[in-house]
């Protein structure tokens, strides 16, 4: 389970598993005051399905990006076929317009939390989510080391689907352009030694653009004015 405040509410918490959202509103909950199962758009449900390649292998949750007064939020899903082949998925979620006070029904009736993923040009570039900044824009590292920002897509949903009525809820992404790559913005490059396989989730960056690496038990910090603005 990965933890994120709700970005409007103050007594609001989320908690993003595998397949569904569980909310808490007070910390004199027992148990979830919510339950929101994830809903693909019908245009993307047989590419972006949740289940793991040909039924097999296994499949853990990596880091939830969120950032205060953002309703959007990036869930990175880590999915390792029978063979050996690892696949990234990034699930786009707007919390802003979900109604914390839908209870779930014994039914399955409860309301769904529609989901949209990253274009594959972008998620296969993609090495570590780092955070939501202004102007809603990503920041990344990517494969190549390099920190990199790329303007979010609108999210556009219609309808409340609830349980069992997926055909009632559409979430798509609105990417402006021919190529999403293409609007990437490279600023600068991490040298190999800060970019290993146990320090590179570590990293992370503030709200105003501040790269944060761990560094032979210090901390580094980089700042770039172009992330900034």
């Amino acid at each position: 389970m990965r933890w994120a405040l709700h970005p409007h509410l103050a007594d609001a918490l989320l908690g993003f598993g595998e397949t569904k959202m569980l909310a808490f509103r007070t910390v004199d909950e027992l148990g979830p005051t919510g339950e929101f199962p994830y809903a693909s758009s019908g245009s993307e449900a047989k590419e972006s399905s949740l289940d793991p390649p040909g039924g097999g292998g296994r499949r853990a949750l990596g880091r939830l990006i969120s950032a205060q007064g953002q309703s959007q939020m990036l869930l990175k899903r880590v999915q390792t076929g029978a063979a050996g082949l690892v696949e990234s998925q990034y699930l786009l979620f707007d919390v802003g317009d979900v109604d914390l006070r839908e209870k779930t029904a014994s039914s399955g009736g409860g309301a769904l939390l529609p989901y949209a993923t990253l274009p594959p040009d972008i998620a296969s570039r993609i090495r570590e989510p780092l955070a939501l900044l202004s102007r809603g824009r990503l920041a990344f590292l990517d494969v190549d080391r390099w920190v990199c920002t790329w303007r979010l897509p609108t999210t556009t949903t219609t309808g409340a689907g609830k349980q069992g009525d997926a055909s009632s809820t559409t979430t798509t992404l609105r990417v402006p352009g021919p190529s999403p790559r293409a609007d990437v913005e490279e600023h600068y490059f991490l040298p190999g030694d800060w970019v290993t396989s146990q320090e590179t989730p570590l990293c992370t960056m503030t709200s105003d653009g501040i790269l944060l690496c761990p560094r032979n038990g210090e901390i580094a910090v980089v700042q770039a004015s172009r992330i900034r603005k």
